[in-house]
């Protein structure tokens, strides 16, 4: 996350939201070279007149939004993991795997 005159930039599609829904203003999406990786990655960028994006994010990360995405990303992927290669009929047991 970076924070530059007042605009805010997080890659992270659940915080995203979560500013969109605060009235925080959608500016657009560009990448950004992650020096770390040295590969370029997506940036999502907002208007932050008032600087409240950092609180915000820390709201997010507190919030009961946050905790529902996770588990619903969690499921999701099990899900994913069960149907895949599967037959139609068959239980798949998340403590027996096969």
């Amino acid at each position: 996350m970076k924070i530059n005159n007042k605009i805010f930039e997080t890659d992270s599609v659940d915080l995203a939201a979560y500013l969109t829904m605060n009235d925080l203003r959608y500016l657009g999406y560009t990448t950004d070279l992650d020096s770390l990786n040295e590969r370029y990655k997506g940036v999502l960028r907002f208007e932050d007149p008032r600087g409240i994006a950092k609180d915000l994010e820390r709201a997010f990360l507190n919030s009961d939004y946050k905790k529902y995405r996770d588990l619903n990303k969690y499921f999701l992927r099990e899900v994913h993991k069960a149907t895949k290669n599967k037959n139609f009929g068959e239980t798949y047991d998340k403590q027996n795997r096969s």
